[in-house]
């Protein structure tokens, strides 16, 4: 399902109870870890020294971890809980009792949480993700547009950063668009109608 040099292949299981034990709230965690995931490994490592990455940029490495489900579909909470303990890039695969779905966060430093990328394929034949890129940022780039269904995106010499921004700024412009189509279902006044039907026409032309 990955195609990667030999070269990056970790294949290393990783035992689930490093993350949770310690942590605020370990009972449920544990409860959802023991109820969820069958395995966790650390399937492959992204770096200078393991594929052909310059150095240099905002991300160091990129690793990717392959995790079995018991569960038909991911609990954000797993993805939130490994990420914490690990506190590195991680591209997250997961086998689900009904297919793959391939999970992405990242968080600017500015931001308390991680947003969280992710997609869903039916068989594992049918997981498509383009994992080559020349260089770590790039790569995170890539996933994300693949992941966002190309929505994100990183024009020209803009750095990941940069980027990063520009789609929090693109999720807060949907949101809002989304909040403004229901007040407009809502309304009775024709006049705030109108108002709120003029709004949407521009939320919708700026994320055009």
């Amino acid at each position: 399902m990955i195609n990667l040099p030999p070269t990056a292949r970790v294949n290393r299981p990783l035992a689930k109870e490093r993350f949770y034990q310690g942590v605020s709230g370990a009972t449920k965690l544990k409860e959802l870890f023991t109820r969820d995931v069958e395995r966790i490994r650390w399937g492959w490592k992204l770096s200078p020294k393991t594929v052909s990455f310059t150095a240099g940029g905002e991300v160091p490495e990129v690793e990717i971890f392959e995790t079995t489900l018991s569960a038909r579909a991911v609990d954000e909470r797993i993805v939130r809980a490994i990420d914490a303990a690990v506190k590195v890039t991680v591209l997250h695969v997961f086998t689900t009792a009904r297919g793959v779905e391939a999970w992405f966060g990242y968080r600017l430093p500015d931001e308390k949480t991680r947003r969280y990328y992710h997609r869903a394929w039916r068989f594992a034949t049918d997981f498509d993700l383009d994992l080559s890129a020349n260089s770590a940022d790039a790569f995170c780039v890539s996933i994300l547009r693949q992941l966002s269904e190309n929505k994100f995106e990183a024009k020209g010499n803009e750095t990941l950063k940069t980027a990063l921004e520009k789609d929090a700024r693109r999720i807060a412009k949907e949101k809002q668009l989304a909040a403004l189509k229901r007040k407009f279902k809502s309304e009775r006044q024709m006049n705030r109608k109108y108002e709120i039907g003029r709004q949407i026409k521009e939320l919708e032309k700026g994320l055009s």
